[in-house]
């Protein structure tokens, strides 16, 4: 297993803002696990623990948005790993607009999509929510990885 482990570390993961809205609230966390499963109809699949509380909201809704970071914008990760009662002071002093759905996305992002899940299963320990893209917005190539950050994330291979 020590190979697969390396190997799944080599892998570069994008490092995102998983978003979502449900009424008022809003809520973000930083994700890495995603990717495109098919391009005729645009669908993204994202894997997110059920522990976490978009998760819930994204359940709820079955819409959320995909925010992917510039690489300059690393020092905004930490924040949306923080836990409490009001998630939405992660988003202060960001300027923020909202998807066509409603969710948060960062105006200086290198861009972003937002989706609608079609269809969700829990294969293990995440849930896995396959979602059609509806409406995107790319500003630059040089967004965030894993690797940028200097984490790489191969979760829990022994």
């Amino acid at each position: 297993m020590q190979d697969t482990k390396e190997l799944l570390k080599a892998i570069p993961y994008p490092l995102v803002l998983l978003t979502a809205r449900r009424g008022d609230e809003i809520n973000g966390m930083p994700l890495s696990w995603i990717g495109q499963v098919s391009s005729e109809p645009p669908l993204i699949q994202i894997a997110v623990k059920p522990i976490r509380y978009t998760h819930d909201m994204i359940r709820d809704t079955g819409r959320f948005a995909l925010v992917f970071l510039s690489k300059n914008q690393k020092d905004l990760v930490p924040r949306f790993k923080t836990k409490g009662e009001n998630r939405s002071l992660k988003f202060d002093g960001v300027k923020l607009s909202q998807s066509p759905s409603g969710c948060p996305v960062l105006d200086e992002a290198a861009g972003w999509l937002d989706c609608r899940v079609v269809s969700m299963n829990r294969p293990g320990d995440h849930t896995l929510f396959v979602a059609e893209i509806t409406a995107g917005k790319f500003r630059e190539r040089e967004a965030l990885t894993l690797t940028d950050f200097g984490k790489d994330y191969h979760y829990g291979i022994k």
